[in-house]
């Protein structure tokens, strides 16, 4: 089932995928938080296929809930600017835009690998969820019962791909 757990910046739909029995323990997969990683949505689209075909198996027991893209303004943007990573935020009183949704929850919000200026590809945001992205996601993510657990910890899987520019 293809739903939607609330809207982007620039209004667009945020989507998740479920698959599966919503009362089995759930596996939730993140793709798509930085926008120039084309790959990491890809992979989820690959995941799902293989989720309703041939691994239907893995649904047994199994509740997906699968976020093919989580940033969809920026991934939208990557077709001007291919490197762009951040999401489409415009700053008050600011020429510079966008917020680095990885950066944007709240576990050790703003304490190291981030810049206060919002030019900077690691600009955390304001706050923790000042995004809508990242707020729908976390509300998302916390409406979901039964999720899987390891050693006491929830298990959400995160696909990010590594770039280089040469």
């Amino acid at each position: 089932m293809v739903d939607s757990y609330g809207k982007s910046y620039e209004n667009l739909d945020l989507l998740s995928v479920r698959i599966g029995n919503s009362a089995n323990r759930a596996i939730l997969v993140d793709c798509g938080i930085h926008a120039r990683e084309w790959i990491s949505p890809a992979f989820c689209l690959h995941l799902i296929n293989d989720l309703v075909g041939s691994k239907s198996s893995w649904t047994r027991d199994i509740y997906w809930v699968i976020y093919p893209l989580i940033n969809p303004d920026g991934y939208r943007y990557t077709k001007v600017d291919r490197y762009w990573r951040k999401n489409r935020r415009q700053h008050n009183g600011s020429d510079c835009i966008g917020v680095d949704l990885n950066r944007n929850y709240d576990i050790d919000w703003g304490t190291s690998g981030v810049s206060n200026d919002p030019c900077a590809e690691i600009y955390p945001g304001t706050k923790p969820f000042s995004e809508p992205e990242s707020l729908a996601h976390k509300n998302d993510m916390l409406a979901i019962k039964n999720k899987v657990s390891c050693r006491d910890h929830r298990m959400v899987i995160i696909i990010f791909s590594v770039r280089q520019r040469f």
